[in-house]
């Protein structure tokens, strides 16, 4: 035979001299699959870990978030806030200044000088005030740790943040001069410049 060899004699039919060898694939062992969808149990277990892991932060960091929305409506909170009020509604001279001339920090600090602070009438609400600050101090760290959910924070108390790190920030000035600690007023005012409006 020239360039075809035969191989009658073992029941395959005649191939090239010079023709690779044909090797049959073997299917794989019962052991072999086993491990095979051992492992992929293993990946998808991990993912799932994982995944899992991500969304027990996610819903914890929103429940930490919902915690400070729900003691915001609550005592000693809603006290504080309601002294607050009170303290504005015996000032409407200074309410009517306000809401009427846009007035610089610098303006608004000389004003509330020559009213409420000559005749320390900002005694009364020194205490919300601080009970505030306090407030503010957690919630920052809380957004700025990531262990509060920046949405929901964000969504409730940016837009009173800034407002109340305006409006206050001349008595927190003044309560810190008092004092002596000079960090109150600092985490509101740090909150209201982290936070995002939605």
């Amino acid at each position: 035979m020239t360039d075809v060899q035969s191989n009658q004699g073992q029941g395959q039919p005649p191939q090239p001299a010079n023709a690779p060898a044909r090797t049959l694939r073997a299917w794989p062992t019962l052991d072999q699959l086993t491990k095979m969808v051992g492992l992929l149990v293993a990946v998808i277990g991990i993912w799932k870990y994982f995944y899992d892991h991500a969304a027990a932060r996610e819903n914890a960091a929103q429940a930490r978030a919902i915690g400070y929305v729900e003691s915001y409506a609550k005592e000693p909170l809603l006290g504080a806030r309601q002294q607050l009020y009170t303290f504005w509604s015996t000032q409407p001279d200074l309410v009517n200044v306000l809401a009427e001339h846009s007035l610089s920090e610098r303006q608004y600090a000389a004003m509330l000088t020559a009213s409420v602070f000559r005749s320390d009438g900002d005694i009364a609400i020194r205490e919300p005030l601080l009970l505030l600050d306090s407030f503010y101090s957690q919630i920052s760290f809380c957004r700025a740790s990531g262990l509060c959910d920046a949405a929901i924070t964000d969504a409730y108390f940016c837009r009173v943040s800034k407002r109340n790190a305006v409006a206050y920030a001349p008595f927190y000035t003044r309560l810190a001069a008092v004092t002596g600690d000079t960090s109150i007023g600092a985490e509101l005012q740090s909150y209201a410049s982290l936070c995002q409006l939605n």
